[in-house]
């Protein structure tokens, strides 16, 4: 059952939805890079996260002009490779035809249509066709039927899932800090036990008198 207020629309209905551009052929011309505006790329956005702060390439003036420049708080979407992976953008970029760049309507939320879209990942890709790599298109996404609530519950939920999000990655930081401590910790121990099968041969002490030295088969 559809909750009250909530309303199936197309995906076009609740953003502009357009394709990246890169026009310059070959592709690699030099000529085209090496400036100040960030040309993402789809590897860019799948490993951003929600949200883009890094890029790989910059485009010049001659090359932004075979491309398009799309503004902050933008929505990219790859749709070719790895098909459905999103991020939100924090700068102006220029981006290509690998990537589609979706800018919400003044009463849709950025930050919920991202979780929408984050949650079709599996169903995109299932829609892609098989070329020489599997991708998709403005035919697919722009008609895209979307279960969209109203606007200040896109908010509300936006919230409650960003709350998740940012818990989730101080445990992974967490786990990652504990996980790097254990690894220092083995490197110490083994290091001080190579250090000590040498005192015999050196003539020196063990550290303790509790330590002793056993047979790996006689431990267990």
């Amino acid at each position: 059952m559809t909750p009250k207020g909530w309303k199936i629309v197309t995906l076009e209905k609740l953003a502009v939805v357009e394709r990246g551009k890169f026009s310059a052929r070959p592709r690699n011309d030099p000529q085209y890079y090496g400036g100040s505006i960030p040309f993402v790329q789809t590897g860019d956005v799948t490993r951003s996260g929600r949200k883009l702060l890094a890029y790989s390439q910059t485009l010049n003036e001659r090359g932004l002009q075979v491309s398009k420049l799309f503004p902050s708080d933008t929505i990219l979407i790859t749709i070719a490779a790895n098909i459905g992976d999103v991020a939100i953008t924090t700068f102006n970029v220029a981006c290509p035809d690998s990537l589609v760049a979706i800018q919400p309507f003044e009463n849709t939320s950025t930050e919920w249509l991202l979780y929408h879209l984050q949650s079709r990942k599996r169903s995109l890709d299932a829609l892609a066709t098989q070329n020489a790599q599997k991708n998709i298109n403005l035919e697919v996404l722009r008609p895209l039927p979307v279960l969209a609530p109203p606007f200040l519950e896109q908010k509300k939920i936006a919230e409650v899932l960003s709350c998740w999000d940012s818990a989730i990655e101080t445990i992974e930081k967490l786990i990652d800090a504990k996980t790097r401590f254990k690894k220092g910790l083995m490197h110490r121990v083994l290091s001080d036990y190579y250090k000590i099968k040498q005192y015999p041969l050196s003539g020196q002490q063990l550290p303790d008198s509790s330590w002793q030295f056993f047979k790996l088969g006689d431990v267990g």
